[in-house]
């Protein structure tokens, strides 16, 4: 009996200490993010369209469910994350590094016109608006319904509020993938 509440104790502590690792992770993940915003504020537009690329490939080699995809999204995100923190780089410098070798060019360089200005403010607004409601990867909750959904939102939900999503927006879902 001693034994078990032993060994239980330690699972206990085993997983306070690991939650407490993730959370310093992804706040110190998430004030990178915001502090590369600072000088770079085309940053979300540029995750939004790494992340968009990656769903797209992780689909085609087949990741067909949102819960697979979701999952492999976390998981990627978390790998730079880490890599850049490892090697003493922004994690954020990274990920707009990566939406750079993709193929991301910023809205007003690639084509000046108004009509693109005005399409960039609105997407800039839309992510702002999903970063509000998701303020960190392991801290969010569900959102009215009422605001326009954003792949970072998405990935940055909880994997049964995303499926949930998912199955209630399937075409949206897609939409914002890529598919």
């Amino acid at each position: 009996m001693e034994k078990r509440q032993a060994d239980e104790k330690a699972a206990k502590e085993a997983n306070d200490k690991a939650a407490a690792e993730q959370k310093t992770f992804v706040d110190n993940y998430t004030k990178a993010c915001n502090e590369f915003e600072k000088t770079t504020p085309d940053f979300k537009v540029a995750y939004d369209f790494l992340l968009n690329s990656r769903a797209a490939e992780l689909r085609a080699i087949g990741y067909e469910t949102p819960e697979t995809l979701h999952q492999a999204l976390i998981a990627d995100e978390f790998a730079i994350a880490q890599m850049a923190f490892e090697r003493g780089k922004s994690p954020a410098e990274l990920i707009y590094s990566l939406a750079n070798q993709r193929g991301y060019k910023k809205a007003a360089a690639a084509n000046p016109s108004g009509d693109a200005e005005k399409a960039a403010a609105e997407k800039l607004a839309t992510i702002e608006r999903g970063q509000a409601a998701h303020k960190s990867l392991s801290n969010t909750g569900g959102s009215s319904g009422d605001q326009e959904m954003t792949a970072e939102a998405l990935i940055a939900m909880p994997a049964e509020e995303f499926e949930a999503w998912c199955e209630k927006n399937p075409a949206k879902a897609r939409r914002i993938f890529g598919g």
